[in-house]
């Protein structure tokens, strides 16, 4: 359309994505699993980008947002480091939580990360200032302490999703949210949320009123259009639609096991992929060009990045 398209209000996206894979794959497993999906479609799990890649916690500090351990939830988000995470910053976050709330300490040391730890310098900052108010220190961050909350809501629907896939006793097209005021939107995370020590209203929410709670469906089940896959040595070139709601990642990790962050595997293609001229709709040549000196290519060392 022309003008503002407001949020939300897409049809859908269309991707053309180049997959780099280790070793050639299968064609026969590669036609089949494409097939698969064209006929049957994909069950619409969030997928990890929903979880906070590369540490995976986000869903964590929404639990612990909901319960109300603000001060457990600040000390998570600074110095809880996690094995996916790079070892250098793992240490790190380990060497900070040594410091206690010693803010001041922690913020000099924070400091040097201003880009990485963006959101760990905005918490710092204010509790030097305040220290104590784990409430105004996570009303600073309100974006981060939203994406938990649905971060906590993702994951729950994520399990009773795969609860409902495992039972084989059918999954209904929607299933709802549990930010909802509505009991019947709840009642199906009810065992989850008790096993977690969470209760409705969800009290711990409360200091935060940018996080709605609204009725919201999500859909189980998408089917994709799938234009062109194009199986190449050592990756493929698929080009394909979806409708709004649905992840890419996830409709990808039906067919490839996906691998994301640093370090990369070793043996990996990493020189530049034309794909719209692989799946003949064009070439990204003029685009590459006007854009060249912004783009930071898979494998380039820190020298190139800052010439």
């Amino acid at each position: 359309g022309k003008g503002v398209v407001d949020r939300g209000a897409l049809y859908g996206n269309k991707f053309t994505i180049v997959l780099r894979t280790l070793e050639d794959t299968d064609e026969k497993y590669f036609e089949e699993r494409v097939e698969e999906l064209k006929q049957n479609g994909f069950y619409n799990f969030f997928y990890l980008q929903r979880f906070g890649t590369p540490r995976l916690l986000t869903h964590y500090y929404g639990l612990l947002l909901f319960r109300g351990e603000y001060e457990k939830l600040v000390l998570t988000m600074l110095t809880e480091g996690s094995r996916w995470e790079l070892p250098y910053f793992r240490e790190f976050r380990r060497g900070l939580k040594e410091l206690g709330t010693d803010w001041k300490k922690i913020k000099e040391e924070i400091s040097k990360f201003p880009v990485i730890m963006r959101q760990e310098n905005i918490l710092v900052a204010y509790l030097a200032d305040n220290p104590d108010d784990y409430i105004g220190a996570l009303q600073q961050i309100p974006d981060q302490v939203r994406i938990s909350a649905y971060a906590y809501s993702s994951y729950l629907f994520n399990k009773v999703l795969s609860g409902l896939i495992r039972e084989g006793g059918g999954v209904p097209p929607k299933l709802p949210l549990v930010l909802s005021f509505e009991d019947q939107d709840r009642a199906p995370y009810k065992e989850l949320l008790e096993a977690d020590n969470i209760s409705f209203p969800f009290y711990g929410l409360k200091p935060f009123p940018f996080i709605r709670l609204q009725k919201r469906y999500v859909s189980t089940r998408f089917q994709p259009e799938i234009e062109h896959a194009v199986l190449k040595p050592k990756g493929a070139v698929l080009s394909f639609t979806l409708k709004k709601g649905a992840y890419a990642t996830t409709f990808l990790s039906h067919i490839f096991t996906l691998v994301s962050g640093l370090p990369l595997p070793e043996g990996m293609y990493l020189e530049p992929v034309d794909a719209k001229k692989i799946i003949d709709t064009g070439t990204t040549a003029p685009t590459v060009e006007k854009l060249d000196k912004f783009i930071m290519r898979r494998g380039m060392d820190l020298d190139e990045i800052l010439d």
